[in-house]
């Protein structure tokens, strides 16, 4: 269920970046017809908001956008990813759905785990136990993730 609030969080977050759009003009409709749910809608928001609300409060600044990507691979690193992979997770930091810190943490837990090859498909699943774990182990957190059954008012 996770994957599907990502890929919510992908979408918005493609439609601020490439096209300038404020949350509020976007066409949400096109996602219900899509198949997600008002909640899985609700629960994406939510993080986004939250995500940004957390930034501003802390002055976090966000690294600037790039045609390329700001982080080679080395030899042994380049072994863990496919290419449609690597680009897909430089997109998530493109995105600034996750930092550049946390794409480190990924490159490093693979390394010390030696998994190698992971497909496309696999960085997503990975993304949102990143994201959503992190968020939930952490006691007296302000963050609020919804589970996917319940609406905000």
């Amino acid at each position: 269920m996770y994957d599907r609030i990502i890929e919510i969080i992908v979408y918005v977050m493609s439609e601020i970046k490439t096209s300038n759009k404020l949350i509020s003009e976007i066409d949400f409709g096109n996602l219900e017809t899509l198949g997600y749910s008002q909640s899985e809608i609700s629960a994406a928001l939510s993080w986004i908001l939250d995500t940004t609300e957390s930034k501003n409060k802390f002055n976090i600044v966000s690294a600037p956008n790039s045609a390329f990507p700001l982080r080679i691979l080395n030899e042994s690193e380049s072994e863990i990813f496919t290419p449609a992979a690597w680009s897909e997770l430089n997109n998530y930091v493109m995105l600034g759905v996750i930092s550049y810190e946390q794409l480190e943490f990924v490159i490093e837990r693979f390394l010390i785990m030696n998994i190698r090859r992971i497909e496309s498909d696999s960085i997503k699943p990975i993304i949102a136990a990143l994201l959503f774990s992190q968020a939930l182990s952490v006691p007296n957190s302000p963050q609020v993730i919804l589970h996917g059954f319940e609406s905000v008012n």
